[in-house]
């Protein structure tokens, strides 16, 4: 639809299926990729401007001599931004992501080639349950005994990440929320909590 200040498109669903990806090296591989999105797209004055929701899911993924089967990971995103056409720029007002229901990260900032500028939240409510399942069976093949993991509470963190050219910026700061962390036989912590700034 075309207004008298620009162009108005819905997009009621857009499904890519089967995406891959794989680096030179082969260190890095991505398979059985899907993505599906609707949403609302508006451009004029060389901005387009979006509002997008959607879910995404991998079937198998080998990083160096790590792999994993993440069917059982879905991602379900939503966005709202502008892509700077002229410059070049994205310009991410709010992004959220919910993996598989067991953690959350929002995003905003603004990304091209010359500059990153991020700021994310990281929100783990539950570590026990699904999450610590589903890491005691990605890191099976890296972690000995980590079947054996005891683990409780939550997470929260927060990151601000900055690039120009060459030069790097990571601001962190790790929230622990009454964590629990055992594994017997070897050490255990009890009702973990505060603030960890690393940078």
């Amino acid at each position: 639809e075309k207004g008298p200040q620009g162009l108005d498109l819905r997009l009621q669903q857009l499904t890519l299926s089967e995406v891959g990806y794989s680096n030179a090296a082969g260190s890095l591989v991505a398979m059985g990729g899907k993505l599906s999105v609707a949403g609302d797209l508006r451009l004029a004055d060389e901005q387009l401007v979006f509002t997008l929701q959607g879910r995404s899911s991998l079937s198998e993924a080998l990083v160096g001599s790590w792999y994993g089967e993440l069917q059982d990971l879905p991602v379900h995103l939503n966005g709202t931004g502008s892509w700077d056409l002229a410059g070049e720029v994205l310009h991410l007002t709010a992004a959220g992501f919910d993996l598989g229901g067991m953690a959350k990260v929002d995003l905003s900032g603004q990304l091209s080639a010359q500059r990153i500028k991020l700021q994310g939240r990281l929100e783990i409510e539950r570590l026990a349950g699904n999450f610590l399942q589903t890491l005691q069976r990605l890191a099976a093949d890296l972690l000995a005994d980590v079947d054996q993991l005891q683990l409780a509470g939550g997470l929260s963190a927060e990151a601000g990440f900055e690039t120009a050219g060459r030069d790097w910026r990571l601001k962190l700061l790790v929230q622990p929320q009454g964590i629990d962390l055992s594994l017997p036989d070897t050490f255990g912590l009890t009702g973990l909590r505060g603030h960890l700034p690393l940078q």
